[in-house]
């Protein structure tokens, strides 16, 4: 019996010690239930700041400016390659203007009769006035004296006037408008700067309002831009502090916001740009570097702090298990303060460099080596899988005559010259019709000799009889009817002239037309079709030119792998691409040769997938703002276009040339192993530690970082060690 009441002793003992920490509110069992775990492992009291700290890598780029027409047009010519540098107001393209142009000689043709005509009848009416006043008859008609008439005369001449005057605004606002036109097809830089996009004429030459037709950099105008996050789902706007690191420095950085107004536009497009922050002056960032951008919700002090799986709970009281220097471990009731997800503030109860017990199921490291964190440059290496070299932007060729292709002498692919046929179109103008114009021509000379005859004859009744001043009046009078009559007649003729002309030109006499090529190069998107009902000013093919260029094109073939993974594939996709002003490198048969990056290419998106956005501008002129984005470039995969240093480079077999730049490029950021980089999945949590070494102590150090930022072998931390740490792995 005694041996059976000590077992139940014990019994009850293991069982009070098993269930001491339990919650008070859970049934009434006992509140205390000490730590149980497959290990225990300790960590000092240290100094940390409370608070999430979210990372973000950002590219520091050139200011770009967007060029677009802020209505359809269809596109002539671009005058300027990717590459070239450009100086504010330089004409960039030229849109197809014609119909303006021509409606706008219409209508100062149109006003310079206004004016002459009503010139010439304040002339007349001046005179018949003066004759009137002159005579001192009274007239009979209606029982109105000569006075009467005169004041009607005067009357209507008034309301003449301001008919006359109303026409002509009319006439100068539609001038206006033509010309409005015309100085919108001519599209100039508004600053200057080096071209980085041009719009691809043989994709399309064919702009739609807002569409990007060139981008131009200014180089010197650097941000950083944060890629991978859109202004709409952008959650740090409100954060108060916004840094980067750089040799070891701080440097505080602010967001570059866009204008309400501007916002506006791109949430009504559903279209956002990219988010901007400010690229501190002497942080030694140049283009096309990566750097970390750091986010804290407020600047918090450093306190001392532990780590929250040390942390357990007794009721309303928080205590720690803190580890003597015999190895026994004190239960210690502490005043907590702030907390985040990691780190817990220690407001009393213990002192910096004690060591706290926490447990972890976690294995610990038995056998392994150490390294020292410290700061040190990063750099991803990519290369490109095929090189071409870039094209000049080709010519687009318009229709200016309206009809039916008959008959169609050349194809894509073709090789033209400047002056070689190209088709035939039926315009319905045939002998016929010059036969009827000249028919008007003839009819409208013989109607101006008879009203002439008949002015003469007119002219010599009303001077008869007549004498002195009012015989010269009559005669003046008369001498303007002849000069209007004769303006008349000359302006009727300037029109049915040039209509015989337009008729006449490169006419058989059939009504058929012959089109000769503008330019001389290869033909592209030939639209020309036999039986095809075409209308003026529509474009009808592309000519390349021959001249090529000075740069390269470097593509990404397997870009198009992951389309059909949406905007996360794409945004990958984006990373392995060089940025503009990045110096590239390249190797051949042994020799290195080096470039810049200096502009990029628009990829046509897989049909099977949606279309994806490539670089979305907001721009705000006059007051209004206006959202555009890059069309493609023409080509399969992304890429980007390089000007080597060395012009002898472009002699070189293409095939054999190998470009590397850096993807990403990071200076002084932590790196650890990334076999020493573990992750902790407990609780579906997917976060990533690291062991660390303090005091002889091995600590669980969590850390944030992205995935993607390694090199297979070095992955850079972007928050949770220091440089001066001591790290463990195998």
């Amino acid at each position: 019996m005694k041996c059976l009441k000590k077992y139940l002793s014990v019994f009850m003992t293991l069982v009070l010690i098993l269930t001491g920490c339990a919650d008070p509110a859970a049934g009434g069992q006992p509140a205390l239930r000490e730590p149980v775990s497959r290990s225990s492992v300790c960590s000092p009291v240290g100094k940390g700041r409370i608070g999430a700290t979210e990372v973000l890598p950002a590219v520091v780029v050139p200011t770009e400016y967007a060029h677009f027409y802020k209505s359809d047009m269809v596109l002539e010519k671009i005058n300027v390659e990717v590459g070239d540098y450009v100086k504010k107001g330089e004409l960039l393209a030229s849109a197809d203007t014609r119909a303006a142009k021509k409606r706008k000689k219409e209508l100062e043709e149109e006003l310079a009769q206004e004016q002459k005509k009503f010139l010439l009848n304040e002339k007349i009416t001046a005179g018949k006035q003066e004759e009137m006043e002159l005579s001192g008859e009274r007239k009979a008609s209606k029982g109105q004296t000569e006075k009467t008439e005169i004041a009607v005369m005067k009357e209507n001449a008034r309301y003449e006037k301001q008919l006359y005057q109303q026409r002509i605004a009319d006439l100068k606002t539609q001038i206006q408008a033509e010309e409005d036109k015309i100085r919108e097809g001519a599209l100039r830089a508004c600053h200057s700067g080096y071209v980085t996009y041009r719009k691809s004429l043989s994709v399309s030459p064919e702009a739609g309002a807002n569409e990007n037709i060139i981008a131009v950099a200014d180089r010197k105008e650097k941000y950083l831009e944060l890629t991978d996050l859109s202004t709409k789902k952008y959650p740090y706007s409100d954060y108060e502090v916004k840094y980067i690191l750089s040799g070891g420095k701080t440097y505080p950085i602010k967001e570059i916001p866009y204008s309400r107004r501007e916002l506006a536009v791109a949430d009504r497009n559903k279209t956002y740009p990219p988010v901007r922050l400010s690229c501190p002056d002497g942080a030694g960032l140049s283009l096309g570097d990566t750097c970390l951008v750091y986010f804290k919700e407020k600047n918090t002090p450093e306190v001392p702090v532990v780590g929250n799986e040390s942390l357990h709970t007794q009721g309303e009281d928080y205590y720690v298990y803190v580890r003597g220097d015999g190895g026994e471990q004190e239960k210690r009731i502490v005043t907590i303060g702030e907390r985040d997800e990691h780190l817990t503030e220690i407001r009393s109860g213990l002192e910096e460099g004690e060591m706290v017990c926490y447990s972890t199921n976690t294995v610990m490291p038995v056998d392994y080596k150490t390294a020292v964190v410290e700061r040190t440059d990063f750099e991803i290496r990519s290369r490109t899988g095929s090189c071409q070299f870039a094209d000049a932007s080709s010519y687009v060729q318009l229709s200016d005559r309206e009809g039916l292709i008959v008959k169609c002498v050349v194809s894509k692919g073709d090789k033209v010259k400047k002056g070689d046929p190209l088709y035939v179109v039926d315009t319905g103008t045939g002998k016929a019709l010059q036969a009827e114009l000249s028919y008007e021509i003839q009819k409208e000379k013989e109607a101006y000799q008879e009203t002439l005859k008949g002015m003469r004859k007119q002219a010599a009744s009303e001077r008869k009889g007549k004498k002195g001043k009012i015989r010269a009046v009559i005669r003046r009078r008369w001498q303007y009817e002849r000069q209007l009559a004769e303006y008349t007649h000359t302006c009727t003729m300037r029109q049915l002239q040039a209509q015989l002309r337009e008729a006449r030109e490169g006419n058989d006499g059939s009504g058929r037309v012959t089109v000769y090529a503008q330019h001389s190069g290869k033909i592209e998107n030939c639209q020309i079709k036999v039986g095809q009902r075409i209308s003026g000013g529509i474009p009808v093919l592309t000519i390349r030119r021959r001249d090529r260029k000075r740069l390269l094109i470097f593509s990404i073939p397997t870009a198009s792998d992951g389309l059909q993974e949406g905007q996360k594939a794409y945004a990958q996709i984006r990373k392995r691409l060089a940025n503009v002003g990045e110096n590239i490198e390249f190797s051949l048969y042994g020799k290195r040769y080096t470039g810049v990056c200096t502009g990029y290419t628009v990829f046509a998106e897989d049909k099977s997938s949606e279309k994806i956005p490539d670089k979305v501008y907001l721009t705000t002129d006059k007051g209004k703002s206006y959202l555009g984005g890059n069309e493609r470039s023409g080509y399969k995969y992304p890429g980007y276009y390089v000007e080597p240093e060395k012009e002898e480079l472009l002699e070189k077999p293409l095939s054999t040339l190998i470009a590397t730049y850096s993807s990403v490029k990071l200076r002084n950021v932590l790196t650890v192993p990334v076999k020493w980089i573990q992750k902790d999945d407990q609780q579906g949590k997917g976060e990533y530690y690291v062991w660390c070494l303090v005091k002889g102590e091995l600590v669980k150090q969590y850390v944030t970082l992205d995935p993607g930022l390694n090199d297979g072998a070095d992955q850079v931390i972007f928050s949770g060690l220091e440089p001066g740490d001591q790290i463990v792995g195998s």
